[in-house]
Order: structure tokens, then C-alpha cells, then sequence
């Protein structure tokens, strides 16, 4: 088996996989149990889509034709909106924060910096680039 797509998001790698075997392309998709949350598969190291060795010139010429367009760019709307999720986020846990200490009476500057450390716990999708081994004659 080789490499054909290592792949970010779930759906695009179900996508992939779903019309190579339409095509009668027998392949595997490595990391298809992980969770569907995006964040996760960046984690785990994405979805790695194989094909066998005697197949990958058919595969690559299915997947040229469709998933590999050189002029990918992203989605501003997407941007924005994850924007906009991690500064409301921001200013929920800001203004719990200061409720808390003025309630309590702490003011250490370390809880300052607790606000910013959750927004690495805030679930967004990269929405990074799929990547494509082709064969040669495909390019």
C-alpha cells in the first residue's frame, strides 16, 4: 500500500475514499475510528488514505481530475467566524474572572493569564490543506 492523500479533514477523507472505491480502487483510510472533531485527527496526525502499488497511477488520475486543484485558498467566512468564537470566548472567561475576584479578593497576575491559556481548549477547525501523492504521470 502507498500513500495517495494525507488528508485534515474526516468528511474530505470519507470523500476521497468513497469515490476511489466507486471507481473499483481498493483503499484504506488510516485513523478512520478517530473522533469526528478536527482538532483530534490534527492531533493523531490526520487521516492517511492508501492505495495498493498497482493501482496508485488509476487513483492519482481519479484524485487529480477532482481534489487537487492548485488554487485552494481559505475560507475568509470561516476565519471570521473562528475569530469571533475565540474573542467571545475571551471575554466570558474575562468577565467571570473578574466577578470571581472581586467576590473572593484574589488579584494574582497568574489568573490574568488563565483566560488566554483556555482558548487553546476551544474547539475550531484549521482547515488545512490536504496534501497528495500522485503518481507522476498524473501532475
Amino acid at each position: 500500500m502507498v500513500p495517495i492523500a494525507h488528508i485534515v479533514s474526516r468528511s474530505e477523507a470519507l470523500v476521497v475514499a468513497s469515490m476511489l472505491d466507486a471507481a473499483g480502487i481498493i483503499v484504506r483510510i488510516s485513523g478512520e475510528a478517530h473522533a469526528s472533531v478536527s482538532v483530534n485527527s490534527v492531533a493523531l496526525g490526520h487521516y492517511l488514505l492508501t492505495v495498493p502499488d498497482w493501482q496508485h497511477d488509476d487513483a492519482s488520475q481519479i484524485v487529480a481530475e477532482t481534489f487537487a486543484a492548485s488554487d485552494w485558498q481559505f475560507s475568509e467566512g470561516l476565519q471570521t467566524a473562528v475569530i469571533k468564537l475565540l474573542l467571545a470566548n475571551l471575554g466570558s472567561a474575562y468577565a467571570v474572572l473578574l466577578l470571581t475576584t472581586m467576590k473572593i479578593g484574589l488579584s494574582s497576575p497568574l489568573y490574568l493569564g488563565l483566560p488566554f491559556l483556555m482558548l487553546f481548549s476551544t474547539p475550531a477547525n484549521p482547515q488545512g490543506r490536504s496534501d497528495y501523492y500522485l503518481a507522476e504521470t498524473s501532475r
